[in-house]
């Protein structure tokens, strides 16, 4: 398990993993450029530094703690403050639709959920919702399949969210009617903050209000 924390909780500790669409292909050019292509599509990167370079190399590999190479925890959506950081946030943000953002946890079962965008380069930023407040999906809400593994959207989303465990299956389920956060918590077999943490991925993509 790797030595940074990730988001610690009460209870465990909750990795914030990413990853690059498995079509995706980074080129390095000569003259420092960095290019990404995903079908006919293509993004570039003028000249990053080596932070972004190294990070997107090890995205295309799976899905990675970028905690473990900036040295200090990294959330979707912070921005970075300065410097080499900062500059790495706003590379991912530039080519928001070829990230994917996981939802890890600290067992040995692998990782939770995931995030995919599907609608341009809409940003990612998890939010938990208040203690005490009531959420169920949004209306329109559907389910499908990838592979084999459950998939949700909704008409107004910008993403789409992978179930990767049963038990956000099981809390995707209980959502159908609203539930204050303590609840809908309660609904999956797992601590209570790693259970809130699930509830801010699905509030950020919009699949949960």
């Amino acid at each position: 398990m790797p030595d940074i924390a990730g988001t610690r909780t009460s209870d465990s500790v909750t990795l914030h993993l990413w990853s690059l669409h498995e079509e995706v292909v980074v080129e390095g050019r000569a003259d420092g450029s960095v290019v990404l292509r995903h079908g006919t599509r293509v993004w570039n990167l003028h000249r990053p530094c080596l932070l972004v370079r190294v990070a997107l190399d090890r995205m295309t590999l799976g899905p990675v703690r970028l905690d473990n190479l900036t040295g200090v925890p990294v959330r979707p959506g912070d921005s970075g403050g300065c410097g080499e950081l900062a500059e790495l946030m706003w590379s991912l943000r530039c080519i928001a639709e070829l990230v994917v953002h996981t939802l890890g946890h600290d067992d040995p079962r692998g990782p939770l959920l995931s995030v995919y965008c599907s609608a341009g380069s809409a940003p990612f930023r998890p939010k938990r919702p208040p203690d005490g407040s009531r959420v169920r999906l949004v209306p329109g809400a559907v389910s499908g399949r990838e592979g084999d593994e459950p998939v949700m959207v909704a008409p107004r989303s910008a993403h789409r969210v992978r179930a990767h465990r049963p038990e956000v299956t099981d809390l995707l389920t209980a959502l159908h009617r609203p539930l204050d956060v303590r609840r809908a918590a309660a609904a999956v077999s797992l601590p209570a903050d790693v259970a809130a943490e699930i509830l801010a991925y699905l509030v950020g993509a919009a699949l949960v209000r």
